[in-house]
């Protein structure tokens, strides 16, 4: 195991612009999973802290099932999965539930048929990807202790509710992402989000390289994506990083991003380590 490092929960707080993490005396290079923030227990009517945990699983046959849990346990659930506005006539979720297609699935908590909680809302996208295994490595390819499957595998797109658990932070330092898709597939594309929100320290990548193999060795690369790094303002916003395969057969995709170092000038906390947070690949 590389001893520089650290694997933890992001314990999230929010002042007007920024977010503040935790502090640890952890090394420099740091990957970390961003934590559910526990709401304020009298204030269920924050729709910045969302209460609710949205998980997926796969079973043996390949079906993927999404479940919905509130911290407030006396609180149901209500969701929607056929594009329209939530309300309190949709489903209380009480039991995982499969997805047969990729659709947007809006949830939320009601009290007195008053919304407290929400409307969230996640993009649910089917893809081969999904349910395989993943594998974050370092400079020096040695396999990093982090499960990187459940959350850039799990088949739900991190929304701009970034403290939800479904994005990866990466403190200063690159992401190194070999994924084996378990048996020889044609591939068409592969597209990654990135969350672009300046003003909390998070940024874009500087570059997002592309590779393939068949023995997970060796790898070729079939290109890179670049984009201009620019500031969205007040709210955060994702971008997505494609690069389309020459329908390629192949086993395993190497996906490399690389960090901007440090956050430039302009910005609070200026010079310290940028964070790069990543989260669904789909795998197409």
């Amino acid at each position: 195991m590389n001893k520089s490092l650290v694997f933890s929960i992001i314990l999230l707080s929010f002042c007007i612009n920024d977010v503040v993490f935790s502090q640890t005396s952890s090394p420099e290079n740091t990957i970390r999973s961003t934590g559910l923030l526990k709401p304020d227990e009298k204030n269920l009517n924050d729709h910045d802290k969302n209460p609710i945990q949205i998980r997926s699983s796969v079973d043996t046959a390949g079906r993927l099932f999404v479940t919905l849990e509130s911290l407030h346990k006396e609180s149901p659930v209500y969701y929607t999965l056929n594009g329209n506005e939530l309300s309190n006539d949709d489903p209380v979720f009480i039991n995982a539930f499969e997805i047969k297609e990729s659709e947007n699935i809006r949830y939320g908590i009601f009290e007195m048929g008053e919304l407290k909680a929400g409307p969230f809302r996640n993009r649910i996208e089917l893809h081969m990807g999904i349910g395989k295994h993943a594998e974050l490595r370092n400079s020096k390819k040695e396999i990093l202790p982090v499960d990187a499957s459940s959350v850039l595998l799990d088949g739900i797109l991190g929304n701009h509710h970034y403290h939800n658990g479904q994005w990866l932070g990466f403190e200063g330092n690159d992401m190194i992402l070999v994924i084996d898709l378990g048996s020889f597939h044609y591939v068409e594309s592969v597209k990654v989000n990135f969350l672009n929100h300046p003003k909390a320290g998070i940024f874009m990548p500087a570059i997002v390289k592309f590779y393939y193999s068949a023995g997970g060795i060796g790898f070729t690369q079939l290109g890179e994506v670049k984009y201009q790094q620019h500031d969205p303002g007040e709210k955060a916003e994702i971008m997505e990083y494609q690069m389309d395969y020459p329908w390629i057969e192949t086993r395993y995709i190497r996906v490399v991003a690389e960090n901007i170092g440090k956050i430039p000038a302009g910005y609070q906390a200026k010079e310290e380590n940028a964070w790069m947070f990543v989260d669904e690949v789909i795998v197409e």
